[in-house]
């Protein structure tokens, strides 16, 4: 994951006796071996409703845009004639205005295709691509707040496990084992490579939290998979998935999501 390289090579001295592998090679001050970015997860109750509030209004105002354009250029038996008028107005006049454009860049090569193809019925299927990722959106912070955010007690600190995950999967793709922690007898310190390791990262990313509680929590989450060899070690260690396919759909529609036990993305 690209990253601050003074913060990253303190990171990889850190991972480096994990390592079964080769060196970094090339890049290595600019990426680490997991992603240590922090989550998408908010500080307060507040923070995710604004999130959720602004996700559900782009998602009506496409809604409504989208009924629009459709009734222009959908189904001939659907359309409605003042919308058709109107949208067959806004392509003639911006093909004519947009066919002298000169490409300097993407951007200026996607509007003029855009208005040559039919501005209305281009964004029509953009905007449709829009919905899908809000309505995708929606549903993440609804799975959210029905964990996380229905009770009045702060959730778990979820940078400290997501960060133990990602590094106890990094180690168990590594080594083919899981990674073990625990604490010596006369104090609270790390008496493992993992534990040890692990609450070195927590303080290099400023994380305060238990290195113990997350790391148990982390160890408890990998599974046969995980002690598989990585077939890329940059690649997506935190290895995250949803079920749901973003199809247009109502956005009271939930689909099941797949995730590690108390983690939603």
């Amino acid at each position: 994951m690209k990253q601050d390289p003074t913060l990253n090579e303190q990171l990889n001295k850190v991972v480096e006796p994990f390592r079964t592998g080769g060196g970094w090679g090339l890049g290595s001050d600019y990426f680490t071996a997991f992603d240590t970015t922090k989550p998408n997860f908010h500080d307060s109750k507040a923070e995710f409703l604004e999130e959720k509030q602004l996700v559900q209004d782009g998602l009506n105002n496409a809604d409504q845009l989208i009924r629009f354009l459709l009734s222009a250029v959908g189904r001939e038996d659907e359309r409605n004639d003042t919308a058709e008028r109107i949208c067959n107005i806004a392509a003639r006049q911006s093909r004519l205005r947009l066919k002298d454009l000169p490409i300097s860049g993407v951007s200026d090569l996607v509007r003029k295709n855009a208005s040559e193809v039919g501005l209305p019925i281009t964004s029509a299927f953009v905007l449709l691509d829009l919905r899908t990722e809000f309505h995708k959106r929606l549903q993440e912070l609804e799975d959210q707040e029905r964990e996380y955010w229905s009770g009045s007690s702060r959730p778990p600190n979820h940078y400290a496990r997501t960060i133990a995950l990602r590094f106890a999967r990094f180690i168990a793709g590594e080594s083919g084992q899981k990674p073990t922690i625990g604490t010596s007898r006369d104090g609270d310190h790390p008496s493992t490579d993992y534990g040890r390791a692990l609450e070195e990262v927590f303080r290099i990313l400023g994380i305060r939290a238990n290195f113990k509680r997350a790391g148990m929590w982390a160890i408890d989450q990998l599974t046969g998979e995980d002690l598989q060899p990585r077939k890329n070690m940059l690649g997506g260690l935190f290895g995250l998935s949803s079920d749901d396919d973003g199809g247009w759909q109502s956005h009271d529609d939930s689909a099941s999501n797949k995730h590690p036990k108390g983690v939603k993305r």
